[in-house]
């Protein structure tokens, strides 16, 4: 099997949040596996700064934490903390348990 092309993925992505924020569809469990992180970080921070509100769940905290307005940190299914996204990449529990620090 060959690997996906990256930017026809990418540019697939685009469209499927194109046409949600058209019709004001909610994407569901939308599978970025195969896409290069980095683009997909690209294509939610612009969709974010046109008004739209993307549900984000990300294994890299960090990451997460420096694109979002809000963030939740879960642990075995309960929400433990939660607040705005900088004051929780900031947080000293955060940093220790989810950043390596």
């Amino acid at each position: 099997m060959s690997k996906p092309d990256i930017s026809q993925i990418a540019e697939a992505l685009k469209e499927k949040f194109g046409n949600a924020i058209v019709t004001q569809e909610q994407l569901y469990d939308f599978p970025v596996f195969t896409i290069d992180k980095n683009k997909i970080f690209e294509v939610i921070q612009s969709v974010a700064t046109q008004g739209v509100t993307i549900v984000l769940v990300e294994q890299n905290a960090s990451r997460a934490l420096q694109i979002a307005q809000r963030a939740y940190v879960m642990e075995s299914g309960v929400i433990t903390l939660s607040g705005k996204a900088g004051d929780l990449l900031h947080d000293p529990k955060v940093r220790a348990a989810y950043l390596g620090e």
